[in-house]
């Protein structure tokens, strides 16, 4: 082969390795992503829906990086797949890695809409690998083949801690795990601690807790985890022990004082509600009668400083907005917390809906 053809195909073949390299990857694997999302985002654009709403989609990537399929989450939004299914042909990916070997997968989508801009979200950009979604990301991992390790149980803890209740971030510890194909620790340590001193004591408490292992394709693989322990002013200890079949009916700081997380890509924990129930609001604390699900918009920034509107103008008269968007921004809130234990700014949906005569049901829509 001359050396006028060999260079050129070097160079084409150092360029596809570094971009291979550059890809986020998790267990060695690494979901598809589209080069251009030029004509993918011209046809979300010109889709119409005249309210703030998000919605996700499934996509089906051969190993050729060819567009099988495209799945909706939400069946009111079968248009939207519709539409994109039209071009097909004209979207070229690179398909998922697994362990460097180009295999078939799925990818998660995210579209907002809004009156007046919609945007396509992906889990990475192909121009730019280093902005990871992490929920996006996570769920494409699982979409294609991933079972994620999970805690089953975690053991009672005391940890003699003194708080005050103005503190924006709460203290947390952070502990890398070793799993092997059993889900038994092969090797654990402190990842990082606002409270070192507390380190031993819940790595102890972390090796008699009970975890899944990670499976892939229905194969168990051994794994790095992190589990974060997270410490709230309204906890009493010592602790109960943690199960994740009570999951449900834990209040949402108990929910959150345990989590596993198979890397640390995006947040330890977005905004959570200082006091507790966090999810509900007494009539007579707003007195404003909700005849259907309300959205409204919440920006929580590193401070806790929270600016809330509201979505749909015509749910509630000028006057009844005001009232909830009052109470809203009075709520006190932990802002959302970063894996470096840095509180940074946040911004969301909830929603609001009438449970019964006397309550109002707040879900976080994050």
């Amino acid at each position: 082969m001359s050396k006028n053809i060999l260079l050129p195909l070097l160079l084409f073949l150092m360029v596809i390795s570094s971009t291979i390299n550059a890809r986020p990857k998790l267990y060695g694997f690494s979901p598809a992503v589209l080069k251009s999302t030029d004509k993918m985002s011209e046809i979300i654009a010109g889709i119409k829906i005249k309210k703030y709403v998000n919605t996700e989609l499934e996509f089906e990537i051969n190993q050729k990086g060819e567009l099988l399929d495209i799945s909706v989450i939400d069946s009111s939004f079968q248009m939207v797949a519709d539409d994109l299914l039209n071009f097909i042909d004209e979207y070229e990916f690179e398909p998922a890695l697994y362990n460097d070997k180009l295999i078939q997968s799925k990818l998660i989508v995210r579209i907002e809409f809004s009156p007046y801009l919609n945007r396509l979200i992906f889990p990475y950009s192909y121009d730019d690998t280093t902005e990871v979604n992490s929920d996006l990301f996570y769920k494409s991992c699982e979409k294609s083949g991933f079972q994620f390790s999970r805690i089953l149980n975690f053991p009672s803890y005391y940890c003699n801690l003194t708080f005050v209740d103005t503190s924006l971030v709460y203290p947390i510890i952070i502990l890398k795990v070793s799993l092997d194909e059993m889900g038994k620790i092969t090797d654990i340590s402190s990842d990082f601690s606002t409270f070192p001193g507390f380190d031993d004591q819940l790595i102890s408490a972390a090796m008699y807790a009970e975890y899944t292992p990670t499976i892939f394709n229905n194969q168990p693989i051994a794994c790095e985890v992190y589990v974060v322990i997270s410490f709230y002013n309204m906890i009493n200890y010592p602790t109960p022990i943690w199960y994740e079949n009570m999951y449900d009916s834990m209040s949402i700081i108990e929910q959150n004082r345990v989590k596993i997380f198979p890397s640390k890509l995006g947040l330890i924990s977005k905004p959570l509600p200082q006091k507790e129930p966090g999810n509900e609001i007494n009539y007579n604390s707003v007195k404003v009668f909700l005849t259907k699900a309300t959205d409204f918009y919440m920006s929580i920034n590193s401070e806790a400083i929270i600016r809330t509107s509201m979505l749909s103008k015509r749910a509630l008269t000028s006057q009844n907005r005001d009232i909830v968007v009052k109470y809203l921004s009075k709520m006190r809130f932990y802002p959302a917390v970063n894996f470096e234990g840095q509180a940074v700014n946040f911004k969301g949906i909830i929603q609001l809906t009438r449970f019964n005569e006397s309550l109002i049901r707040i879900n976080y829509n994050w």
